[in-house]
């Protein structure tokens, strides 16, 4: 695998020095560097802001007006620069409508983000244009730092909204989807992933670039050549895009059969923590103990799925009967402490 990772690598040669050489200086204007307080007045960027349809505004218009109920202060916190000067926010897009705390963060960027889904991927084949997508959650902190720097920059936003479709997309919310476009970004970045993710992809999501964090100028000049080679060598970047495809689904494909565990392991797991369980106190080991739910689930499902075990007790992996009732006493026995000792609120609840 370190082979064809190496040698993908060497595919993306051009744009890779594209995005790390000829980086552009990119200049915002001072006055725009400080959060706008409500009543200052300043000038709308031009970002190429499109008109949405109407019935998608009329949604929108609803949301903010919601936003601004639920935020519950005088001057609410649209976490954006770009504010009117009645305090409201200049730019709210699709990401409004949007029950991911992650992705609402970025409803007022002056960018034109869609939520990955049928909509992004039909307006990129409608448009002819490449998507970008911007993977990330609300703790990340590079992924806040990328908001502020990247994501706030008019001029950043401009080469976004005219020449790709953009979209956001919260990790964990859409776990399967990141972990696919994870292994784009370590492919692309020997051996590198984690947030935020940039993956560049063909109207239809598979991916042909990515790249991880980058600071403004460099992030811009990735857009710019991007969106050139886009232009001028289509050819090539469908085929890197499916080559890269290819590659995902070899590693996919390797998970899937690391991933099979017979029952005989299984049962090797079931005895090795039965016999860590505390017979007077529950749980697992002597000392002081912290809830272990991974394990207890593991072990209510076993005792769940070992039920077809029972009734052929040569079977690879069964445990006898007299196992599985241990195993349910000390479960039990687990399971009450935890409900009667500190953890559980025992006036209040909960």
């Amino acid at each position: 695998m370190q082979r064809h990772r190496n040698c993908w690598v060497k595919v993306f040669v051009r744009l890779a020095l594209a995005s790390t050489v000829l980086i552009v200086p990119v200049a915002v204007p001072a006055a725009n560097t400080e959060p706008t307080q409500a009543g200052q007045q300043i000038a709308r960027p031009q970002v190429d802001w499109p008109v949405f349809p109407t019935a998608l505004q009329k949604k929108i218009n609803k949301a903010l007006a919601g936003q601004a109920q639920q935020n519950g202060q005088s001057t609410p916190d649209y976490q954006t620069r770009w504010l009117n000067a009645d305090g409201l926010p200049i730019f709210t897009n699709r990401l409004i409508l949007s029950d991911s705390p992650y992705l609402l963060e970025h409803a007022h960027n002056p960018i034109n983000w869609y939520a990955y889904g049928p909509e992004a991927l039909a307006a990129a084949k409608a448009q002819n244009k490449p998507l970008f997508i911007s993977i990330g959650y609300a703790s990340c902190h590079w992924c806040h730092v990328m908001a502020r720097e990247s994501f706030e920059s008019p001029a950043v936003a401009r080469e976004l909204n005219r020449n790709f479709i953009a979209v956001k997309v919260d990790r964990q919310q859409q776990p399967a989807l990141d972990h696919r476009y994870q292994i784009a970004v370590a492919l692309v970045n020997q051996g590198q992933s984690g947030w935020p993710a940039s993956v560049f992809a063909l109207p239809d999501g598979r991916p042909f670039f990515t790249q991880l964090y980058q600071p403004e100028p460099s992030f811009l000049a990735t857009l710019n050549n991007v969106h050139h080679v886009w232009q001028t060598k289509r050819p090539e970047v469908t085929n890197d895009a499916l080559k890269l495809t290819a590659l995902m689904r070899q590693v996919l494909d390797q998970q899937a059969k690391a991933a099979k565990l017979d029952d005989s392991v299984l049962a090797k797991t079931v005895n090795t923590l039965t016999a860590q369980f505390d017979p007077f106190q529950g749980g697992f080991g002597d000392g002081a103990k912290f809830p272990q739910a991974t394990r207890l689930l593991f072990l209510l499902d076993w005792l769940a799925r070992d039920q077809a075990h029972l009734s052929h007790p040569n079977a690879a992996g069964s445990v006898s009967t007299a196992q599985a009732k241990a195993l349910q006493s000390e479960l039990v026995l687990t399971l009450n402490h935890m409900a009667r000792g500190g953890l559980f609120d025992q006036i209040g609840g909960g």
